[in-house]
């Protein structure tokens, strides 16, 4: 335990949070880095004299160039200080002047009481939880046209064929929209009040038979791509309409992912106890992208991100072979169709199933090949207390708080 923080025990002062970052992995994007057919900037394996215009784990589903129509956010990792990791900024050329956050995502839960002799907690009403309260991520069209495909969003956006896609107004970025579920966090506005007894208020027994008390907190959140929410709604609205002027789609082609738009979300789960043990656990993930984890913010090189582990050892660049932007679709095949099938899926195989809640829970254990391959959390981590190890507050607690469970 450092200085600062048993100064802070000492006081009566317990705190902990737990952050998720979600990253669309990859590098330049391809945008301006390129000259002709040759990288000019030669990362991520792209040698001198050969091209590799995808850039990013931004995948082309079937074919359809999502690639080409989003960017991503240049990195393949993030710092392992939760500060330095939000501070970090990403530039495009194509919005030229303009900074955008390194991430695609956050999902945070911080817990704060006072506890007079690290064991009880002196009053629960007192107790603060907060949330993450930041705006959305920017969601940005892509510039380039001229690797492959032409870029059919920002011909949408900047050549609309008719009113009907009047909704986008010429923006070429928008905020994601984000969904979350924290049903047991704050009731009424008025502060942190527990749900019941035996779902927020919590405790532990230590090894010398005492009993140590704690607070356990869940958020779900999910974000969606504005841009593809929208066309969703217009494909619903009008299918015949939407299929003759979407750009280079016909019936047959309208890409899943416009169909029923997929969900990036991490599931997380934060107890603190008045030792000042704290145990964090993302009980589950989007199988796309990738996903960190950060306790009292920070996270250990290792072991705290999910590691593609639903597409594991699949390279992030894919060279263009013979001009065809069908390049990846092994990568496609691990990663990136899951994360689109498993929103599809009307068994509550995911969080924003449109049988939420039961159907999700029901389903907690099910295993779906090639769409849940769930193994329970995909990340945790915790930090021993005065009384009670990480280990002892993990096995305690070895099954999900659901954020929704005990309401009515």
């Amino acid at each position: 335990m450092s200085a600062p923080e048993s100064a802070e025990r000492e006081r009566g002062t317990v705190s902990g949070s737990a952050t998720t970052l979600t990253l669309i992995p990859g590098d330049g994007e391809g945008s301006s880095e390129w000259s002709g057919d040759a990288c000019t900037d030669h990362r991520d394996g792209c040698p001198e004299g050969e091209t590799d215009d995808l850039d990013s784990a931004m995948p082309d589903y079937w074919g359809m160039g999502l690639d080409a129509w989003f960017l991503g956010d240049q990195r393949s990792d993030l710092p392992t200080d939760l500060d330095e990791a939000l501070a970090v900024t990403k530039t495009f050329p194509e919005y030229p002047g303009e900074e955008f956050r390194a991430y695609r995502m956050k999902n945070r839960l911080a817990v704060s009481f006072r506890s007079s002799d690290g064991r009880t907690i002196d009053d629960w009403e007192s107790v603060d939880v907060a949330l993450d309260e930041e705006e959305p991520s920017y969601v940005c069209v892509e510039g380039e046209t001229e690797h492959g495909e032409g870029n059919a969003m920002r011909t949408l956006i900047e050549r609309p064929p008719s009113d009907f896609w009047s909704w986008f107004d010429g923006r070429e970025k928008a905020r994601a929209h984000v969904i979350r579920y924290d049903g047991d966090v704050v009731e009424d506005g008025d502060g942190y009040a527990p749900r019941s007894e035996d779902l927020n208020r919590v405790s532990v027994e230590s090894p010398d038979g005492e009993r140590v008390e704690g607070v356990r907190v869940s958020a779900i959140v999910g974000g969606q791509d504005s841009y593809i929410r929208k066309l969703n709604e217009l494909f619903y609205r009008d299918p015949v309409r939407f299929q003759r002027e979407f750009p280079d789609s016909g019936p047959e082609d309208v890409p899943s992912f416009v169909q029923t738009p997929p969900t990036m979300y991490t599931f997380l789960d934060l107890i603190v106890t008045a030792d000042g043990a704290v145990a964090a656990r993302v009980w589950d993930s989007s199988p796309y992208p990738q996903h960190f984890l950060y306790v009292n913010g920070k996270r250990e090189p290792d072991g705290m991100d999910n590691g593609f582990v639903r597409g594991d050892g699949l390279d992030l660049t894919r060279t263009v072979e013979d001009g065809n932007w069908v390049r990846n679709q092994n990568m496609n095949l691990e990663r990136f169709v899951p994360w689109v099938n498993q929103s599809t899926l009307a068994t509550g195989h995911e969080p924003f199933s449109p049988h939420l809640p039961g159907a999700y829970e029901e389903n907690w254990d099910a295993d779906t090949p090639g769409i849940t391959p769930q193994s329970h959390p995909t990340i945790a981590h915790a930090e021993d207390g005065d009384a009670l190890s990480a280990e002892t507050v993990l096995e305690s607690f070895d099954s999900p708080l659901f954020p929704w469970s005990g309401t009515t």
